[in-house]
C-alpha cells in the first residue's frame, strides 16, 4: 500500500487541466485550421492504423480549399461566414455541390478534433429553419442520384474491347490492356472495391494452391476470403510475373486539372476518359457499379450474401472477422455465368 503523508502535497494547490485549456484557447485565437493539423494531427494520423495515403490527400485538398476561399482565420474565431466563403469561393471555381460537401466534412471532422483538443468551444455550421425548428445542414443541396441499372453483359462486353485503348500504366511487364481486362474480371466476379483491387500482392491476398483470394478491406477492416474460380484463376496466372504487385503501375487515381485544362494521368482518368469514352455507353460505369450488381444479384440468391461477398460492413464480430467463404458462397460464386469475354485469356 502506497502511504502519502502531508508532505506528499504541495503547499499550492493547482488546476492543471483549468490552465491548459486556458492557455489553449488563447492558442485557438492564433492557430489557423492548417497549423493546428499539422502541428496537432498529422503526427498522430500517420501513427494510426488504417490511414491511407489516399485519406492524408483528401485532408490536404480540404486544407487547400480552405485556405484559398477563406481569409484562413484563427480556429478559435471560425464562424458560419467562414463557412459560406468556403462554399461560395469553390462554387466560383465550378465546384459541384457533392465536392464542397466532401471538403466541408473533412474540415469539419478537423474542427471537430481541434474542439475537443480545446481550441474553439465549438464547430460553427450553417443553420436553415423548417416548421420552426432549425435544423443543421450541408453547404450545399446536392442534386437526388439516380440509381444506374445494373450492368449488362453487352456493356460488359463494351467495355472489354474498350479496353485495348488503356495507355495507364505503361512501361511495365504486361501491357495496360491486359492488365484492365483482368481487373475488369474481377470487378465482375467479386464487386471488390477499387482501392482493395490495385493494392493486391501476389504473395498476400492471392493463393491459387488454396484457391482463395484473401485481405482486408481497407474502408471497413473486415477479413475477407473469396473463392477463386476456374476462369478467374486463368486470368490472375496471365499476369503473375516479377512484380509483387497484382497490378503493378496503378499508383495515382489520376485527375482533371481545371486551370490547366488537362487530365492528369492515373486509373481513374483512364478509365473514364479512355475505356468508357471508347466503349460508347449510353450512361457512364463506375466502379461501384460493378459491387451494385454483385449486391444485387446474389442478395436474390441469400439474403446478405452478395454483402458478405462485395465486403460491406456486417454487424457482427465473426462476420467481420471471419474470413473463409462457406460452401454457400463457393457454391454461388463458382456457378455464377461466366461471361464470352473472359474466355479471352491473356
Amino acid at each position: 500500500m502506497i502511504s502519502l503523508n502531508a508532505e506528499s502535497f504541495p503547499q499550492t494547490l493547482k488546476f492543471p487541466t483549468l490552465i491548459e485549456q486556458s492557455q489553449r484557447q488563447q492558442a485557438g485565437a492564433e492557430l489557423s485550421l492548417t497549423a493546428y493539423y499539422q502541428t496537432h494531427l498529422l503526427a498522430e494520423l500517420n501513427h494510426e492504423e488504417g490511414v491511407t495515403s489516399r485519406s492524408l490527400e483528401s485532408d490536404r485538398n480540404a486544407l487547400r480549399h480552405w485556405e484559398k476561399h477563406t481569409d484562413s482565420p484563427p480556429v478559435g474565431a471560425v464562424t458560419p461566414a467562414h463557412l459560406e466563403q468556403l462554399r461560395d469561393g469553390m462554387k466560383s471555381q465550378g465546384c459541384r455541390p457533392a465536392t464542397i460537401n466532401k471538403v466541408w466534412r473533412e474540415c469539419r471532422a478537423m474542427l471537430a478534433a481541434a474542439a475537443d483538443d480545446g481550441f474553439l468551444s465549438c464547430v460553427p455550421k450553417l443553420e436553415q429553419r423548417r416548421r420552426g425548428k432549425k435544423i443543421s445542414c450541408r453547404l450545399c443541396k446536392e442534386p437526388p442520384t439516380m440509381q444506374r441499372q445494373l450492368i449488362t453483359e453487352e456493356e460488359l462486353e463494351r467495355l472489354w474491347l474498350a479496353c485495348r485503348y488503356a495507355t495507364y500504366p505503361s512501361g511495365g511487364q504486361f501491357p495496360a490492356p491486359l492488365l484492365w481486362r483482368v481487373s475488369l474480371v474481377l470487378f465482375w466476379t467479386y464487386g471488390p472495391r477499387t482501392l482493395d483491387v490495385f493494392s493486391m500482392r501476389h504473395s498476400e491476398n492471392i493463393r491459387l494452391r488454396d484457391k482463395l483470394i484473401k485481405f482486408t478491406a481497407q474502408k471497413t477492416q473486415k477479413l475477407q476470403g473469396l473463392p477463386i474460380t476456374p476462369i478467374v484463376d486463368q486470368h490472375l496466372r496471365s499476369i503473375k510475373g516479377h512484380a509483387e504487385r497484382l497490378f503493378p503501375g496503378f499508383n495515382y487515381t489520376g485527375s482533371h486539372l481545371v486551370r490547366e485544362r488537362r487530365w492528369k494521368p492515373g486509373y481513374y482518368t483512364t478509365w473514364r476518359k479512355e475505356i468508357c469514352a471508347a466503349a460508347g455507353l449510353v450512361e457512364p460505369v463506375l466502379f461501384k457499379n460493378f459491387r451494385q450488381r454483385v449486391v444485387t444479384k446474389y442478395d436474390a440468391i441469400q439474403r446478405d450474401l452478395g454483402k458478405w461477398i462485395a465486403g460491406h460492413f456486417i454487424p457482427g464480430v465473426s462476420a467481420q472477422n471471419y474470413a473463409l467463404p462457406t460452401d454457400e458462397i463457393r457454391h454461388a460464386i463458382c456457378s455464377a455465368p461466366v461471361p464470352e469475354c473472359f474466355y479471352q485469356i491473356g
